[in-house]
């Protein structure tokens, strides 16, 4: 999993620049990993973790607690990386898809909190 391969289809460098953006810290917490040896429950961790906050950027500095839509967005990326993999016969199973997507409900209440707390 060390060099997430990329749809055949070209993209837009800003596009493939921001999909290796969103996709750092699944390099940087699983590269380690073979796809084939990828776990639910790894991915599961790495979403609390993102939510969290805490996690080292390539940078190395210390990344903010991520947001519902960011996390979705990455499992996404994440997702389709894996199914591509499954596609071509390199992979049984795409774990990925067996993650549930963080609820978004959470944002609208806090969001709503703090205008009734005006």
């Amino acid at each position: 999993m060390c060099n997430p391969p990329w749809p055949a289809a070209p993209l837009k460098p800003s596009t493939l620049h921001g999909h290796r953006e969103k996709l750092s810290p699944v390099i940087a917490e699983l590269g380690h990993l073979e796809a084939q040896n990828l776990t639910k429950r790894q991915v599961d961790d790495l979403v609390s973790a993102l939510r969290a906050g805490g996690l080292r950027s390539p940078t190395q500095k210390v990344r903010k607690a991520w947001s519902p839509r960011s996390v979705n967005y990455t499992l996404s990326l994440l997702t389709a990386v894996l199914e591509d993999q499954q596609k071509q016969g390199n992979l049984v199973r795409n774990v990925a898809s067996l993650v549930d997507r963080v609820s978004t409900i959470e944002l609208i209440v806090s969001t709503r909190r703090m205008c009734w707390a005006r």
